[in-house]
């Protein structure tokens, strides 16, 4: 199996937003080690791209999570808890991190007065 292949399979694997398990079994069983590290670091790019993770101190309510999950209506939207979070919330997408917390603008703001 080709590069292309690996990677048309990884895709086709999380196309929507879950793992298919048909698909999973069948790379476990058909894949190569070579052939399966390959595919592994596709699926992961795939899944990355495909998601964001919203981190917060608490539950954030019914509304807020349908406001954002709506905002990021092509992607997989996850709501995690962070004790580090004193209020606000993180978001990270892929590599990009959008850090909308209190400690963030306090330090900022302490940055700045520095200048």
């Amino acid at each position: 199996m080709n590069n292309l292949d690996i990677r048309k399979l990884a895709k086709l694997t999380i196309q929507s937003g879950k793992v298919d398990s048909q698909i999973a079994g069948f790379v476990l069983e058909n894949l190569s080690r070579k052939e399966l590290v390959i595919y592994l670091r596709f699926f992961q790019r795939f899944a990355l791209e495909n998601m964001v993770e919203i981190f917060s101190s608490s539950t954030l309510p019914d509304q807020v999570k349908n406001e954002l999950t709506d905002k990021f209506s092509t992607k997989t939207v996850v709501f995690e808890q962070d004790s580090d979070i004193v209020n606000g919330f993180r978001i990270k997408m892929g590599d990009t991190i959008v850090n909308l917390t209190l400690n963030s603008y306090l330090e900022n703001t302490i940055n700045k007065l520095k200048e």
